[in-house]
């Protein structure tokens, strides 16, 4: 259920992870620990939360359909508008990452449309 986690740093033995806008299920072993994150939702509990992170466990305030897999941002879910300006970052991640465009969603869709959403999906 992603936005962007990246090992932002070149250096094998000084990693430095971001987790920015991205919608953590199941377990946070690890995400505790990295070195920058914010605007994230994660939907079980056991994480002390950071700047412009919620925790929701209520899977069906944020999706579609999460009981099929439909996994869009539905009509009042808190991921819309929630994310951060990720636009500093871009260059840097699209430099490491060549594959991904981080202006586009999972569907192709441009993001942001307006402000940033969190999740794989731009509303």
């Amino acid at each position: 259920l992603d936005g962007s986690v990246a090992d932002y740093d070149d250096a094998a033995d000084n990693d430095s992870w971001i987790a920015i806008n991205n919608i953590f299920e199941g377990g946070t072993n690890g995400i505790a620990n990295m070195v920058s994150r914010s605007n994230n939702i994660f939907v079980n509990s056991g994480i002390t939360l950071q700047t412009g992170e919620i925790l929701e466990t209520d899977l069906t305030k944020l999706f579609v359909d999460p009981t099929n897999r439909d996994y869009h941002t539905k009509t009042g879910s808190p991921a819309i508008n929630g994310g951060a300006d990720i636009s500093s970052l871009i260059a840097q991640l699209q430099q490491k990452f060549p594959q991904y465009n981080f202006y586009k969603d999972k569907d192709g869709n441009q993001r942001p449309n307006g402000a940033w959403d969190i999740g794989a999906y731009e509303f």
